[in-house]
């Protein structure tokens, strides 16, 4: 049948020896120190990236597992007690106002009331402004005295759960105690006194916490231009960062704390009276604690070591295409390292030219 001389002529036509070129590599020494002087920077820059940031910045030969941690928080009235409202600009009366909100009546009270609603875990809120609804129109409104004053406190366990089930290691579980902490700026440097370790709890002033957060006045206005952030309120995180050491262990976490744009804190709390609800404006915290631990596994080591060898061979990948399209005798380079064989279909059958040059090889 016709189609089957159409495939077969078709078939004919295809040179096996072509189709089925096996290429193998062939080694060249090119002798241009500048080809030479890539090639071996190229080394050297990869033996450099796995030693130090493989192997010493990222702990390559770690497997690493990311901790979980057990929060508690508290609020402390400051123990040289308050600044009289009549010091205090934005308090009704005060003896130096000048702000650019009214000032409103002042009011005091425990700490536990001040906090809340808050419970004692990884949520603070501290109150700034209260605004108590009485029935459907009439409502007061005052701001809390000084809160800026008030100590914040916390504590944590930190732990690997997976590498300590497998190892029953301490290291893998640590409390605040064994561990070192530091309250840093937005420039991350340390804040100097502003976080003190008693017994089992890390304390700081609220005042320093905005701090850390860039806020350097509660009366300043907000971005909008309407009211202050002491008026309207705020949300910050405050990241602890655990940071791991040689041991694969943590010893050292830095308090990072960052206010969320655009970010009211507003809740409401139930009175006590009939038909009264408070509804309070102030700083929420949310505090979290971030960080790895970390077990010697060679399999975690071999991953690192393949991941350099493939960089080994990207390297020589770069060079070859410098040589071949860029170097200035690129077409002598490529005929020296590209080179084709004599069709071996056409030196079997005979054929002059392939024998001639398969003699001269």
């Amino acid at each position: 049948m016709a189609w089957r001389r159409r495939l077969f002529d078709f078939f004919d036509t295809i040179d096996l020896d072509e189709l089925l070129a096996y290429r193998t590599p062939k080694v060249v020494i090119i002798k241009d120190r500048v080809l030479g002087a890539l090639r071996l920077s190229g080394l050297i820059a990869v033996a450099i990236y796995f030693l130090l940031v493989r192997i010493v910045a990222d702990q390559g030969y770690y497997e690493f597992e990311n901790v979980i941690a057990m929060m508690e928080t508290s609020l402390e009235a400051p123990a040289n007690g308050l600044t009289a409202a009549a010091l205090l600009p934005y308090c009704l009366g005060s003896q130096t106002p000048g702000l650019p909100t009214p000032p409103l009546p002042c009011v005091t009270g425990s700490a536990a009331w001040v906090a809340l609603p808050s419970t004692g875990n990884s949520e603070l809120f501290v109150a700034t402004r209260l605004k108590e609804q009485h029935g459907d129109s009439n409502f007061s409104e005052s701001y809390l005295q000084e809160p800026e004053a008030y100590t914040v406190g916390v504590t944590f366990l930190i732990t690997a759960p997976s590498f300590y089930d497998e190892f029953r290691d301490p290291t893998f579980a640590k409390s605040i105690e064994q561990v070192k902490t530091r309250l840093l700026d937005q420039s991350n440097v340390e804040m100097a006194g502003a976080l003190t370790r008693v017994n089992r709890f890390d304390v700081m002033s609220l005042g320093s916490l905005l701090h850390a957060a860039g806020i350097s006045d509660l009366d300043a206005m907000c971005g909008d231009g309407d009211a202050t952030l002491r008026h309207k309120g705020a949300i910050l995180v405050a990241n602890i960062h655990c940071t791991t050491n040689r041991n694969g262990g943590i010893s050292k976490c830095d308090y990072r704390v960052t206010k969320m744009p655009h970010a009211e804190a507003k809740i409401s709390v139930p009175n006590g009276a009939k038909d009264v609800v408070q509804r309070r404006r102030g700083i929420k915290i949310f505090v979290q604690v971030t960080g790895r631990m970390g077990v010697f596994k060679w399999s975690a080591l071999v991953i690192a070591w393949v991941s350099a060898f493939a960089m080994l061979g990207l390297v020589s990948v770069v060079v070859d295409t410098l040589l071949r399209y860029v170097m200035p005798l690129r077409d002598v380079y490529s005929v020296l390292k590209w080179e084709e064989s004599v069709d071996f279909s056409e030196y079997r059958q005979g054929c002059p030219s392939a024998v001639q040059a398969v003699e001269h090889l």
